[in-house]
């Protein structure tokens, strides 16, 4: 009977969704994230053009990110997701079209930040939105699927994307992805609901207390939450989740993205760091579904909590790299797990204790300003080593770090405060 319960929430329309949001994260994952270490270097190389400036504009991209998931999340509130997500979509395609056309150093700084800008309107705002609004009981597993998404872009397309750009060229790669935003865009049109009630089934496929769609419907759109910015800035959990959830974040990229350089600083060849990155995010498939299956079973504060100690352990460990070879090992299953897990923890505590009806309010500020510490992950770096500081001291401020993001989490009072979706049908 407890598999079947299990496996209830995954009906054709709800499946659907799943993906549609696991394939928005693997085009995150690609062209924003994965053109740091793929698309930059070989521009820089092959045109002459700077890469500390490209680096430092996927930088400002980021804080742009941020700043506009602010005021698309607002936006999500007043028109609802597709207005926001389909303008995104198709922005990022002519962003996409531009990396792939433009021969001109300023006109490539200018489409990077224009596709973070897009990133806030198809990925910040709207994904986790559309997932709690389906999902809000099984959203755990579902994040654990659907982040699948940005796992599978560091497996895919980094490793690979520059092999595709000497067969097909970048111009033909480009106008391709160009075409798959196109693609995503008419699909978010024409086969994409925001509420499972306006497709004709139930919140985790469960018909239990929602019996009427139109109604629920109706009220989804009308619905005007008590959560202001004002009332959540004032919240205590407001504020634990997005330093409890962004200083590990942030650790996290400090650690993952200079796990190269650091094996080799270590005396490991540059080969050996490169495989010990690539299972990392081999590992990181399974991390993103087991973190899941923990967040659906034991529920996302002992899910977060069960994450933060394994990257204070990971970083631990890291500070023996040098000494031992199985501490390399060890430490990349640890990263590989906290990075596929990441993406899906925050959001999912968003939707414990605000609910899929208060979910929207809260995304808009909450979520965007997590984003905001992981941004800061690299200038971290930069700080430390810039004051003749080596890893391992960039190491011992990690620990620190988790070790507050660990007690803002373990205080964390997860009790549910939203409107609960028992009492939506009666209420008029």
């Amino acid at each position: 009977m407890e598999t079947m319960e299990k496996k209830k929430w995954a009906g054709p329309k709800q499946v659907w969704i799943a993906l549609f949001a696991g394939i928005l994260y693997f085009l995150t994952g690609c062209i924003n994230a994965g053109n740091s270490n793929t698309v930059i270097p070989m521009f820089a190389e092959v045109r002459g053009w700077s890469m500390p400036m490209m680096l430092s504009f996927v930088g400002y991209g980021g804080y742009i990110s941020v700043i506009l998931g602010l005021v698309f999340g607002q936006l999500v509130l007043k028109v609802g997701v597709k207005k926001v997500m389909v303008p995104g979509l198709i922005v990022g395609a002519f962003s996409a079209l531009g990396f792939g056309v433009t021969s001109n150093f300023r006109l490539f700084l200018f489409f990077t930040l224009l596709n973070f800008a897009a990133a806030a309107a198809y990925q910040v705002a709207t994904i986790n939105v559309l997932i709690t609004s389906w999902f809000p009981r099984r959203k755990g597993i579902v994040l654990g699927w659907s982040t699948l998404g940005l796992v599978l872009a560091n497996v895919f397309w980094a490793p690979y994307i520059t092999n595709v750009f000497n067969l097909i060229g970048t111009k033909t790669t480009f106008v391709i992805v160009c075409i798959v935003y196109i693609l995503m865009a008419v699909l978010c049109v024409v086969c994409v609901k925001e509420t499972p009630e306006e497709a004709g089934t139930y919140p985790d496929n469960d018909p239990e207390g929602l019996e009427d769609f139109a109604s629920v419907t109706a009220m989804f759109d009308s619905y005007e939450s008590p959560f202001t910015i004002g009332r959540l800035l004032k919240m205590p959990q407001t504020w634990q989740m997005i330093f409890g959830y962004g200083l590990p974040w942030l650790t996290m990229i400090a650690f993952v993205g200079q796990i190269v350089p650091r094996l080799i600083s270590c005396g490991y060849d540059a080969m050996f760091a490169s495989t010990i990155l690539m299972l990392s995010s081999v590992i990181g498939l399974f991390g993103s579904w087991f973190l899941g299956v923990l967040d659906d079973r034991l529920g996302t504060k002992k899910a977060s909590v069960i994450m933060i100690v394994a990257l204070i352990v990971m970083i631990i460990i890291g500070l023996f790299h040098a000494q031992s070879v199985v501490a390399v090992w060890i430490s990349a299953v640890l990263g590989g797990i906290g990075t596929g897990a990441m993406a899906n923890l925050m959001p999912s505590m968003i939707g414990t204790i605000f609910g899929r009806w208060d979910f929207k309010a809260a995304n808009r500020l909450i979520f965007p300003l997590v984003n905001l510490l992981p941004s800061a992950g690299m200038s971290l770096v930069g700080i430390i080593l810039a004051q003749g500081l080596g890893y391992n001291q960039l190491y011992v401020v990690c620990i620190v770090l988790n070790i507050i993001g660990l007690i803002l989490i373990l205080t964390l009072k997860d009790q549910m405060i939203g409107k609960k979706d028992v009492s939506a049908p009666a209420e008029k």
